[in-house]
């Protein structure tokens, strides 16, 4: 179930970049290559994906490298690699809860490791939301591309739009990447959950030795001081309460006295 999962998720993943690299296939030099200024982004405005005319016989030229720095300057980390960062971590908080026989404690510890991954994910969300926004309303702000039989746009105005289609789908990738980490973790999550509630039928249902069994006198030296403590807890809170009884009923009873007198 949870392979399944991470391959789905994977796949998603594949697919949003393959979109953005045939985008920037479209927008290089190419005699046969007739919508340079098109990208197929999930989530963009429907003006980014009306068709485009070719700014000249073969089309803007965009820097990708240029375009990537942009984005992550913008966004304040390297995007690839926080993303592939989640992956590895996930991955090996995977592989951890597949092992048998986990304690509790090694479960919270797994737990707290997730906690602490999404932590970064929604940090890398947070610092992603703005340069986001601003680039959908950047592509939205050009309005539709011109349609298959009508006048070229500028050669700089169709730059400027292949590199915006770019930029937004590079960003919106990475919006897709925390969407997929944060479900992944839920299901993380969740398999610890099932873990622990396994762990505790199969304690609950385990046979417990009898009065002549070996194992019941042989680890009674470590049972009696923890019994002992608990029965000395008891007492003392019995005690306490006893006590603050008996002092609320003398003075009840000195207040009556004096109130006879």
């Amino acid at each position: 179930m949870i392979d399944r999962f991470r391959d789905i998720a994977r796949a998603l993943v594949a697919v949003l970049l393959l979109g953005m690299a045939g985008a920037a296939a479209q927008t290089a030099p190419s005699p046969t290559s007739p919508n340079p200024d098109t990208a197929s982004q999930a989530g963009s405005v429907p003006t980014a994906q009306a068709p485009a005319q070719p700014a000249g016989p073969a089309g803007p030229k965009i820097n990708i490298a240029g375009i990537t720095a942009r984005a992550n300057r913008d966004v304040g980390v390297n995007m690839e690699t926080a993303i592939n960062g989640w992956q590895h971590e996930l991955d090996r908080l995977e592989s951890a809860l597949q092992k048998p026989r986990l304690r509790y404690s090694e479960l919270n510890d797994l737990r707290d490791e997730l906690q602490r991954v999404r932590a970064g994910v929604e940090d890398f969300s947070k610092r992603l939301e703005p340069p986001l926004a601003a680039a959908k309303d950047q592509v939205a702000l050009l309005g539709p591309a011109p349609a298959a039989g009508q006048p070229p746009e500028p050669e700089q105005a169709a730059l400027n739009r292949a590199e915006l289609n770019y930029l937004f789908g590079l960003l919106s990738a990475g919006q897709a990447a925390v969407h997929s980490a944060n479900l992944r973790i839920d299901q993380l999550i969740n398999t610890i959950q099932d873990v622990r509630r396994k762990n505790f039928t199969t304690s609950l249902f385990q046979p417990v030795p009898g009065i002549y069994s070996y194992l019941t006198w042989a680890e009674l030296p470590d049972y009696v001081p923890l019994a002992t403590s608990h029965v000395r807890g008891i007492v003392t809170d019995w005690w306490e309460v006893s006590a603050i009884r008996m002092a609320s009923c003398s003075l009840h009873l000195k207040l009556s006295c004096c109130g006879l007198c």
